[in-house]
């Protein structure tokens, strides 16, 4: 009887062993596809960002073609999504930490920019 629950014991450990090992691949995978998915939609924003602030330099009496946001702010977009994909694929502590900060700072951008286009709105 002692032997059984010893190899009951360990053959639980072993399934509860196999049960984490997996549950950390599969949490390390969705963790990549996330900063990648992450890097994809900050990309379409500078892309977005940059199409409009070339638009706008179009056109005359705009607060935006004066100081343009949108070029600048989707240089912020571009560089953040290019460092997110990047730490999709190598999960270095430095870069996982540019990252984040390069992604800080494209949120503040963003906020100006919104900012400028809701003055340009009295326009």
């Amino acid at each position: 009887y002692i032997l059984l629950s010893k190899m009951n014991c360990e053959e639980t450990l072993d399934n509860q062993t196999e049960q984490a090992i997996y549950s950390s691949v599969q949490n390390a995978s969705n963790k990549k596809s996330i900063n990648t998915i992450i890097g994809i939609l900050q990309m379409i924003c500078g892309v977005v960002a940059l199409s409009t602030g070339i638009g706008l330099i179009f056109e005359r009496d705009n607060i935006s073609t004066i100081s343009a946001t949108g070029i600048w702010s989707s240089v912020f977009f571009f560089i953040s999504g290019c460092l997110s994909i990047g730490s999709s694929r190598n999960s270095n502590s430095c870069l996982v930490i540019s990252t984040m900060v390069m992604s800080i700072f494209s949120a503040i951008s963003a906020g100006v920019l919104v900012i400028m286009a809701g003055l340009d709105l009295d326009h």
